[in-house]
């Protein structure tokens, strides 16, 4: 075999080679992940009594209760929606027995995040925890701001002021959330 063909047949294995491993170094790998949405304004909450958002909650038994005394219940707020909302509460006491029993209502906000990845903190300029404002029919963005797919553990605390031993009560407790004016500072409803 002649020299210059040898010489040939090895110049050409040498680039190919060359530019087999220059392909295998550049190749790209790609997965893709389909985002889909629609337009549109959406406002909706659950309360749950998981982090997982995975058991609707619609109300709690505290069993035996004494004058005197607090219990402490906690739920998780999600919003579901597209809007941010503001959360608050309604009422912060209740009278029944004409006036011969009386509860108060405490709410406060523990945690903050996503599902499953709650922190004890937000962005400043706020800290938690941090009570929940108690609803004004006036003021839409008084509350706690919640954006879409965010969620708030609420520590719900009934003390129990005055009651007739014997009785049964059941009070009607409310979770407000309302989408407001869009602000660029989500704090404002707390007065920061």
């Amino acid at each position: 075999m002649n020299k210059k063909m040898l010489f040939g047949i090895l110049a050409i294995a040498l680039v190919g080679a060359a530019a087999a491993a220059s392909v295998a170094s550049d190749t790209w790998l790609d997965r893709f992940l389909t985002i889909t949405m629609k337009t549109g304004s959406l406002q909706s909450m659950e309360i749950f009594d998981d982090c997982a958002a995975t058991t609707v909650v619609t109300g709690h038994d505290f069993g035996m209760v004494t004058q005197g005394n607090s219990y402490e219940w906690t739920v998780y707020v999600l919003n579901c929606g597209s809007e941010q909302m503001y959360i608050t509460y309604d009422k912060t006491w209740y009278e029944q027995d004409a006036g011969q029993s009386k509860f108060y209502v405490n709410v406060t906000v523990i945690e903050y995040g996503v599902p499953c990845q709650m922190s004890g903190s937000i962005p400043s300029p706020v800290k938690l925890p941090v009570y929940l404002q108690e609803k004004n029919t006036a003021n839409a963005t008084q509350g706690f701001c919640l954006p879409p797919t965010k969620m708030i553990k609420l520590d719900i605390t009934l003390r129990v002021d005055r009651v007739v031993v014997g009785h049964t009560y059941s009070i009607q407790f409310e979770i407000a959330g309302v989408s407001g004016l869009v602000s660029d500072n989500i704090f404002v409803g707390l007065g920061v």
